[in-house]
């Protein structure tokens, strides 16, 4: 089996973080099955070959997706079946994008088909001109922005009453502050550049007091989120989120 990722910029202005493109093929037809855990982006996925099926943490399968659909902030592991071979193209959406965007983005934990331009690309370049021109189609440039790209209240935001700021987040994003909060700070954790590749890896040696108070608060808290321990997540299928993780832990660093 070979897997293959490729990324290009995407647009600052319009709140889209990168542009990317994934790639599986095998000798044989067979079904890879991926892990991906709770995120603060919203992505967009485009299938050009293949089939992306979603199933429940029962390990059911409850839906397929053959084209176009939004990924939300999810609370809980996302699992998928990818129908190999296949080639899709992807969004990484940040909050600005979500504040700016005037198309429904769906609910959180559930996928969205999103039919916003032809399904075919021949190329990442032609996908990311495609959705270019789906964006300023459907842009309000007065719209507020509640979140920095380090996940801050802006300066605007900050001056609305709490009630408001509620309101306005779980209409947005569809979860509260609170939840992106502990979303974020496992994200941090996971940022660090830990080593669990030995057989006793010390977590406790990563923990940032800011965040996690000891061990089995990060345990806890990452259990909750993921329904994985943190050692049984590293032995995971994870890998289009290991290499959107990769990318994204890198452009919030730059």
């Amino acid at each position: 089996m070979n897997i293959t990722f490729r990324k290009q910029p995407g647009l600052n202005q319009y709140g889209i973080a990168f542009f990317w493109e994934m790639q599986i093929t095998s000798d044989d037809e067979r079904t890879f099955q991926d892990t991906l855990i709770p995120e603060l982006f919203f992505d967009f996925f485009c299938i050009q070959e293949g089939q992306i099926t979603q199933r429940d943490l029962q390990g059911n399968n409850v839906n397929a997706y053959s084209n176009s659909f939004i990924k939300p902030i999810f609370t809980q592991p996302l699992l998928f079946d990818y129908h190999l071979p296949i080639r899709c193209f992807g969004a990484r959406l940040t909050p600005r994008f979500v504040a700016g965007f005037t198309k429904n983005l769906g609910q959180p934990n559930t996928l969205s088909t999103a039919d916003w331009f032809p399904d075919f690309s021949e190329d990442l370049k032609q996908f990311g001109i495609h959705f270019e021109h789906t964006i300023k189609a459907h842009w309000d440039d007065t719209a507020v922005a509640y979140l920095t790209p380090t996940l801050e209240e802006t300066a605007q935001f900050k001056t609305y009453s709490p009630r408001h700021k509620r309101r306005l987040f779980k209409k947005r994003f569809g979860i509260s502050q609170k939840e992106m909060g502990n979303i974020q700070k496992v994200h941090a954790f996971l940022a660090q550049s830990c080593d669990f590749s030995s057989d006793n890896p010390h977590i406790i040696d990563y923990l940032d007091d800011d965040h996690f108070y000891d061990q089995s608060h990060l345990n806890h808290t990452f259990k909750k989120m993921t329904g994985l321990s943190l050692l049984d997540y590293f032995d995971e299928n994870t890998v289009l989120q290991d290499n959107l993780m990769a990318v994204s832990y890198n452009e919030l660093a730059e």
